[in-house]
Parts: C-alpha cells; sequence; structure tokens
C-alpha cells in the first residue's frame, strides 16, 4: 500500500547499485512504538554512511507518523556484528537491554534495545 502500509522499506543506491536497505512497521497493540525489522548494507560500501542515512530517513519517517519509540532486535551471531553496534552510531537513549544467555545459547538468543526518538 505504499506510504500508507504497515510495513515501509526503503532502498539506498551508490553509483547506480543497490547498496542498502530498511524495513519497519509499527509494533502491534504499542502505540507510537515502531520494530526496526530489518537494514542490511552491501559489504562493499560498509562504514560509508548507507546504513546511517537509511536509518536517518526510517527515524524521521516514524517521528512523522507519530512514533516515541523504535525497538531493535539483533543476534549475537558473528555475522551481525555491524548491526549489533547499530545502537552506538545512533542519537539515542537506550531504555532496556536484555542480558546476554551463556555462551552455548547464544547463536539464537536475540538482544532486544528500545531506543527512544529525541
Amino acid at each position: 500500500k505504499g506510504k500508507t502500509g504497515h510495513y515501509q522499506s526503503y532502498s539506498a543506491e551508490v553509483g547506480g547499485l543497490l547498496a542498502g536497505w530498511v524495513c519497519y512497521g509499527p509494533t502491534p497493540c504499542a502505540l507510537g512504538t515502531y520494530d526496526l525489522y530489518w537494514i542490511v548494507v552491501s559489504p562493499e560500501v560498509q562504514g560509508q554512511g548507507v546504513g546511517s542515512a537509511l536509518l536517518e530517513h526510517a527515524e524521521a519517517q516514524i517521528r512523522e507518523r507519530g512514533g516515541r519509540i523504535i525497538v531493535v532486535e539483533t543476534s549475537t551471531r558473528p555475522s551481525y556484528t555491524p548491526s549489533s553496534l547499530l545502537p552506538q552510531k545512533m542519537t539515542c537513549h537506550v531504555g532496556s537491554l536484555r542480558e546476554k544467555p551463556p555462551a552455548q545459547a547464544r547463536q539464537a538468543s536475540l538482544d532486544k534495545i528500545k531506543i527512544g526518538l529525541t
């Protein structure tokens, strides 16, 4: 449904090639709360501001829709390390951080961070 749909999805291009993608939407039964479902950046352009630009766009759109909180969940798998650093790059307030489970359970675990928009 385009800009009025539940899920919102935007891509970024660098040099005419797909460089990144972000997807977010409102959290069911939680007024003013949005989930950042996915944010990915091609390895070839990581560290060049593509992810930051996608995140800034998502934040602006969420604010425009009355959003107050963005919930970000990331895995503790090594391949997710770049996305687990995302909150450190954001201007935000960390509302809650779940303790990490024992090492043997980390592969399937999620760390949940609520980020209030400022």
